[in-house]
Order: C-alpha cells, then structure tokens, then sequence
C-alpha cells in the first residue's frame, strides 16, 4: 500500500458516517510496516466516525485536498496511547518544524494528538516493534 504513496506531503483520508456518507479531510501521514500512520486530535470527528466504524478510504492529495491519485480501501484503527512515541518522530522527521509547532500548539490547548494505522483491507496488522 504505502508503494502508492511516494513523494507525496498529504492524503485525503475519506472516513464515514453511520449513515454512509463519506467526509474527507486532507490530512499528513507517515509510513511504518507497511501502514500508514495519520496523527489527529483525539476528539476530532474522524476519531468519532472511527470508532463508529474502521472502514475508510485514501488517495494522495494536495495540501487543499485535491486528489492526485486513486482511492484505495483501508482499515483504520486507533493505535494504543503508549505507541505513540514510535510513531511521533516519523511526523517530525517529515514535518519538520510544523509538525513541532503543530504539537505545542495541541499541548497549550490542552489537546492530545492520536495515532491512527491505516492497512490495506485484508493485510494482517503489523508490529510497530
């Protein structure tokens, strides 16, 4: 999955409602293992739709969110808390200063940033070890 990824900053990370209805939002992304990782605030409403169901979908996309690639299916589930900081210094590999930024900023608002793994449907989740 991650093969379909190169070069690229953002993904739109389409996740649905119980009623069906696709949302989707540009987001930044890591990849580990042959997953994708996403960091979002934990009371977001992509965690909401989540955690109502996995099913969700990604394309490359452009800092607006305009797609640059094909949508593919995934599975997504929110990583334990505990985790986190393996995945932490991927994004501020990445993301350099705005993924630093982007953390005080949460911490001063008494935010707390989550991990979701995004896997292709039918792969097996794989270790972060």
């Amino acid at each position: 999955m991650p093969d379909k990824l190169p070069g690229f900053k953002y993904i739109s990370l389409e996740t649905f409602r119980k009623n069906g209805t696709g949302v989707r939002t540009p987001v930044w992304f890591v990849e580990k293992d042959n997953a994708i990782y996403v960091r979002t605030l934990e009371d977001s409403w992509k965690i909401k739709r989540i955690k109502a169901t996995r099913r969700a979908r990604v394309a490359p996309c452009d800092f607006n969110g305009r797609e640059l690639g094909e949508w593919f299916e995934v599975n997504a589930e929110i990583i334990p808390f505990d985790l986190n900081r393996q995945i932490a210094p991927l994004f501020r590999a990445k993301y350099g200063i705005s993924a630093v930024m982007t953390s005080l900023l949460a911490t001063l608002r008494r935010k707390r940033y989550v991990y979701l793994r995004l896997e292709a449907k039918g792969s097996a989740n794989t270790s972060l070890t």
